[in-house]
């Protein structure tokens, strides 16, 4: 079932998104065209389309990871979802994967666009094959490999936990009679204001306790390590609050 429900979201997100990819690859292509064609005032013009056309493309990933939330699962389209013989779970994990899929599409999208306005994308592949060749030639080639695996993790676990807590500020918004969107953006600031007064007071007490010597001696993959474990527990806290939300506290009224 959450398949079904993934596809749903893809082909009601993918819409907005494909077009958006299209616009964005074909004004890359044109900008690069006229940066060998050396005409200097047309590039400038197509490298500012381009700027604005991916500033355009966060905004819209950040407007529909809010609207399709919002009404999907607590507006008008809600009556509908929730009355489907999947639990509440799954919803919410629907519209995290689909976001995330988006999200290492547009990544992709952008690496392609770089690589084009560069004029190195026919050399980029071979380059890139070699460069794994001799990566793998390395004595610590497989710890380099994981080092790099633990730095994605890391990404990924914060683009989810940013989701979630999109997604909780949502669901806390939706708790009141009035004024839900004002209320939701409230609940995110508050959210965000606890976190970091949170992380000041932890770290604080860390240097306290450990010293600022044992601190600055701890390696980068030690703490990428302890981050993820933090992040996944905040997401694993956000799933359950937004959860617990939509399943008892849905009014849909």
């Amino acid at each position: 079932m959450l398949g079904k429900l993934m596809k749903y979201e893809l082909r009601a997100t993918g819409r907005t998104f494909l077009p958006l990819y299209a616009a964005i690859l074909v004004s890359v292509l044109v900008t690069r065209l006229l940066m060998v064609s050396k005409f200097d005032a047309p590039s400038a013009i197509g490298g500012l389309v381009v700027f604005s056309l991916f500033i355009a493309l966060g905004v819209i990933t950040l407007l529909i990871l809010i609207q399709r939330f919002y009404k999907n699962l607590l507006g008008d389209e809600g009556y509908l979802m929730n009355t489907l013989p999947v639990t509440t779970g799954r919803l919410i994990w629907s519209k995290l994967l689909t976001f995330a899929i988006w999200a290492v599409v547009s990544c992709i999208v952008g690496a392609l666009s770089i690589l084009i306005l560069s004029g190195v994308v026919g050399d980029f592949f071979p380059a890139m094959w070699e460069g794994f060749g001799l990566l793998f030639q390395h004595a610590k080639a497989w710890e380099i490999v994981r080092l790099v695996a633990e730095f994605l993790l890391m990404l990924l676990l914060s683009g989810a936990m940013f989701v979630l807590q999109v997604y909780l500020s949502i669901s806390i918004g939706h708790l009141f009679n009035s004024h839900r969107a004002l209320m939701g953006f409230v609940a995110y600031i508050a959210i965000n204001t606890i976190w970091q007064i949170l992380f000041v007071v932890c770290s604080t007490v860390g240097l306290n306790l450990a010293g600022v010597e044992s601190m600055m001696n701890v390696n980068a993959e030690s703490m990428m390590l302890l981050a993820s474990a933090g992040m996944a527990a905040v997401c694993a806290l956000y799933m359950v609050l937004t959860r617990y939300i939509l399943k008892n506290k849905l009014n849909l009224e």
